[in-house]
């Protein structure tokens, strides 16, 4: 209504956010909202509907078990034939899978990327110290994290030695660890990726 109070939602709201029109009406859709939008754009929607026009925009809400969805909105004023507005509408349309979609092509490309720089590097630069620097930076930012380090086998010593470190502080630089010692040290022992609480570590076996 006039107000934002729900009157009627169809079936496929309820297939996508799991509430039954009994559960939302007279509620104000802001309920299903996730903080995710801001209180500026919300505030520009219903100065927009207010002056009679048209919405159009996307809204990351939550659904009542909990879970995060997407969809894209387009609310609108509804009118009597003298003009004056006693309803708005709203249809949406989940686009959750599109957006998971363009996420993961987004994170594709940047692999890519950072492939074609670290295949750039190796081809142009000569300090080894510089190049594994290159990859353990490319290497967090493709994982996700703010840390991460390269490190090498010492066949002397035979002991991991860290090379190079982003997100470190410089004293980073001078451990060494031995096989099966914490994460490191058991990636490198078993040649495959860890995971474990919220580590990521991933070692590449050179011949």
């Amino acid at each position: 209504d006039r107000t934002g109070a729900i009157e009627y939602v169809n079936p496929k709201f309820t297939e996508v956010t799991g509430y039954g029109v009994d559960e939302v009406r007279g509620q104000n859709p802001r309920f299903l909202k996730s903080n995710h939008t801001s209180a500026t754009e919300y505030a520009r929607l219903w100065a927009t509907l207010a002056a009679g026009g048209e919405w159009r925009g996307e809204f990351h809400n939550r659904r009542k078990d909990g879970t995060l969805y997407w969809e894209m909105a387009s609310i609108s004023p509804v009118r009597t034939p003298d003009g004056a507005i006693t309803h708005y509408v709203a249809v949406k349309e989940d686009i959750t899978a599109r957006k998971a979609a363009d996420a993961a092509l987004r994170h594709s490309l940047e692999q890519l990327e950072a492939l074609r720089a670290t295949i750039a590097d190796l081809l142009r630069e000569r300090d080894l110290e510089k190049l594994l620097q290159s990859i353990a930076a490319r290497a967090a930012m493709l994982l996700g994290v703010t840390h991460g380090a390269v490190h090498l086998w010492d066949e002397t010593t035979e002991r991991l030695v860290t090379r190079a470190v982003t997100g470190y502080d410089a004293w980073r630089a001078t451990v060494v660890i031995r096989l099966g010692e914490g994460v490191v040290g058991t990636v490198a022992e078993r040649r495959t990726a860890l995971i474990e609480n919220d580590y990521r570590a991933s070692t590449l076996a050179a011949p």
